[in-house]
C-alpha cells in the first residue's frame, strides 16, 4: 500500500471522514484532522456544540427543527 496519503476529497464521502475510516484499518498514515474532527466539522449543530464547550466565539445561529 501507500506510504502516505494526501487527501483532497470535496464533496460527501471526502469530508465526512469516510475515506480516513479506511485508511485507519489499512494503517496507513494520512493528512488531515481524522475521523472525528471531519465528522463534526462537516454538521454545523455538532461543530457549534463542540465550540460552545471549548468556550470558542461563534456567531448567533438559529437551529431548525
Amino acid at each position: 500500500g501507500p506510504d502516505f496519503c494526501l487527501l483532497a476529497l470535496p464533496g460527501r464521502i471526502g469530508e465526512r471522514g469516510s475515506v480516513e475510516v479506511y485508511l485507519d484499518m489499512l494503517s496507513c498514515p494520512y493528512a488531515g484532522s481524522g475521523v472525528g474532527a471531519g465528522a463534526v466539522a462537516c454538521e454545523e449543530y455538532f461543530t457549534k456544540m463542540v465550540f460552545t464547550a471549548c468556550n470558542i466565539p461563534t456567531a448567533e445561529y438559529w437551529f431548525k427543527a
